[in-house]
This record gives structure tokens, C-alpha cells and sequence, in this order.
């Protein structure tokens, strides 16, 4: 196989290293804020507009950045094409940073100064996921990272930027959806277990294995079970109903991961966690 038709190759293409499929978070993430926020006397659609672009503009930047440590693994033998391809991509990426601290700028003209911290907060995390000294992702903590950003962070802040109020209620929705960014995370670590152990890469499904990384992907679906069934019984969700939805995907989803055993067979597991992830946030509105 050469260098112009490996799968090496194709991953630090622009349509490839954006990670399309993950960009249902940055989405999913604004929509419940927003959703659970709109009724508020205070809600501001022009806020909450260039809330919701410039989250999605900064998890552009995450992705195409992602790939910028690659050069220092001197096993990958990259060409230098590609090294071209990873200093373009982050460049863009820097760009979609850029773009979103102009637009952050003017939230935080109307909101305040907490802004620029949950936007400092949130750069500074980017980072560190992906950037060495730090790189966590290849550490195995970033699942935890994407948790805290994505979900808590990201949630509330929405909710923050939209209305100037910190919101309770949205804290739990974050709490109860957050587990399932971390999923979107680890089914692209399942998906790539093999190359990572090859590269050294110690993300967290190679530092346990596939089999133990398959339980604790269906232990994040767990908790996102558990976390929901609390929001229910805690009269949190005015239409639960909706959220059957969420589960038939969720045990189709449980049924394909089982059946996935060889490196081909996984490759369309992101894809599918990003679905999910999709249909619960759906879901999650409606019974809001």
C-alpha cells in the first residue's frame, strides 16, 4: 500500500482530520442548553447564536489540531506531504481559534468577564489534550478531560452566555449527558486499539485492552442509563417517554459493539456513537 492511498494518509486530509462525526457534540451540547434555557425572561438569541458558533468554530479547532503531535513519532514515517497536511490543518484550526475568541469577545462585552475564564479554561484544555508536554489523550485521561469540557463546562456555559445566569438544572442535564461525549472518545479509541499499540500511543482502550475498553464503553452507556433514570425520578424531564428513543439506539448500538471483533469491522464505531449521542440530545429536548 503507498503513502497517497493509506489510511495514514486519508486521516490528515482536511474532510478526515475535521472529524466530522464528533461535531454532533459541540451541537448536542448548545441545543440542551439552549433548550432548557429558552423560557428564561433573560435569553438572548443574538447571544446564544454566537454562543452556539463559536463552540462549534473551537471543537473545529480541536480536531484539526488533534494530529499535530504525529510528527514526533518517528515510527509513523510520515512524507512529507503529510507533514504538510498536519501544519495546514493546524493552521486552520489555530484560524477556527481565532474566529472564536472574536465572537467570544463580544459575549463577553455583554456577559461579563466569566467568559474569557470559561473561554481560557477551555483553550487551556484543548491543548493539553493533544499538544505535548500534555497530550492526555495519549495518556489515557482524556475521556475525563472531554467529560469536564464538553459536558459540564460547555453545558453550563452555554446556559451562562445565553441568559447570564448559572443554572442548576442545567448542571444535572450535563451530568446525565456528559458520559456519552466521553463515548464518542473512546469508540475512536476502540476503533484505532491496534494502530495506537503499535505507536506507543497509551490512550485508554489501549492501556486496557480491547476486550476491557468494549466493558467500559458499555459502562459509559451504563452511567448515561443510570444518570437518566435520576433526571427521571427526579421529576427533571416534564416528557421521559421521549427518551425510549434513546434506548432502542442505545441496545442496537450494544448489539453492533458485540458483534465487532476484527480492526474492519470497527471502523464505523464513532460514527455510530456520534448517532447516538445525536438522538439522545433529540430525545433530551423533547422531554425537556
Amino acid at each position: 500500500m503507498t503513502a497517497a492511498t493509506s489510511p495514514t494518509t486519508n486521516k490528515y486530509r482536511f474532510a478526515s482530520a475535521l472529524r466530522p462525526f464528533s461535531l454532533i457534540i459541540a451541537v448536542a451540547c448548545c441545543s440542551i442548553a439552549f433548550a432548557r434555557t429558552y423560557s428564561d425572561a433573560n435569553f438572548s438569541t443574538l447571544l446564544s447564536t454566537l454562543t452556539f458558533t463559536a463552540t462549534l468554530l473551537a471543537q473545529c479547532g480541536v480536531n484539526l489540531i488533534n494530529d499535530w503531535s504525529d510528527q514526533r513519532q518517528p515510527e509513523l514515517r510520515l512524507s512529507s506531504d503529510q507533514i504538510h497536511a498536519i501544519r495546514h490543518n493546524f493552521t486552520l484550526g489555530m484560524a477556527c481559534f481565532a474566529s472564536a475568541a472574536i465572537l467570544g469577545s463580544v459575549i463577553m462585552f455583554m456577559r461579563g468577564p466569566v467568559i474569557a475564564l470559561l473561554a481560557i479554561a477551555g483553550f487551556a484544555g484543548c491543548l493539553a489534550y493533544t499538544i505535548e508536554p500534555f497530550n492526555l489523550k495519549r495518556r489515557g485521561l482524556g475521556l475525563i478531560l472531554v467529560f469536564v469540557l464538553m459536558g459540564p463546562l460547555l453545558i453550563t456555559g452555554a446556559g451562562f452566555s445565553a441568559t447570564g445566569v448559572w443554572s442548576q438544572a442545567l448542571l444535572l442535564d450535563s451530568i446525565a449527558f456528559g458520559p456519552l461525549i466521553s463515548l464518542v472518545l473512546m469508540a475512536n479509541e476502540i476503533r484505532d486499539i491496534e494502530k495506537d499499540l503499535r505507536h506507543g500511543d497509551r490512550t485508554l482502550s489501549s492501556i486496557l485492552g480491547l476486550p476491557r475498553a468494549k466493558l467500559a464503553f458499555l459502562a459509559l452507556l451504563g452511567l448515561t442509563a443510570a444518570g437518566y433514570i435520576a433526571l427521571i425520578s427526579l421529576g427533571h424531564l416534564n416528557s421521559p417517554l421521549w427518551m425510549t428513543g434513546s434506548l432502542v439506539f442505545a441496545l442496537l448500538l450494544v448489539y453492533r459493539l458485540l458483534q465487532m471483533q476484527s480492526a474492519m469491522s470497527r471502523r464505523n464505531l464513532p460514527q455510530l456513537a456520534g448517532r447516538l449521542t445525536g438522538v439522545t440530545a433529540l430525545c433530551h429536548i423533547l422531554s425537556i
